[in-house]
């Protein structure tokens, strides 16, 4: 139940991010006076690019590579010095990585809007031309 629950949610999320795009890249043609449809399509490719870098970025973040790099790095320079194993030692964090996780549920909606975006605004870009 709970899955199913969270794949409403995500599909929910994604509609409304979808229609939030459509509604600002309409605000956007109005303000500057062309109302075209290469215009339009070229506003949604840019957001949904947005929103893909965006996504991806937050994916990164939630799958926690950048705590193994960053412990990596740790441990490189700690191997220069021999005070810090000594600190870590006396302070009891041998072996006990620090930790730094990220959850956050709109990582997926965010990701699947902007692919969304960018296949409609790919088919829509084969129209005009």
């Amino acid at each position: 139940m709970q899955k199913e629950e969270f794949i409403i949610k995500t599909i929910y999320r994604v509609s409304l991010i979808i229609c939030c795009t459509f509604l600002l890249s309409i605000m956007v043609l109005t303000a500057t006076m062309n109302l075209t449809f290469l215009h339009f399509i070229n506003i949604i490719f840019i957001i949904s690019i947005s929103l893909l870098v965006l996504g991806c970025i937050m994916f990164l973040i939630q799958r926690d590579s950048f705590n193994r790099m960053r412990s990596n790095f740790k441990r490189f320079y700690k191997s220069f010095d021999q005070s810090y194993i000594y600190a870590d030692q006396i302070e009891g964090k041998v072996g006990k990585p620090d930790q730094f996780h990220v959850h956050n549920p709109y990582t997926q909606s965010i990701l699947w809007a902007g692919f969304i975006l960018s296949v409609i605004s790919l088919i829509g870009s084969f129209m005009v031309v």
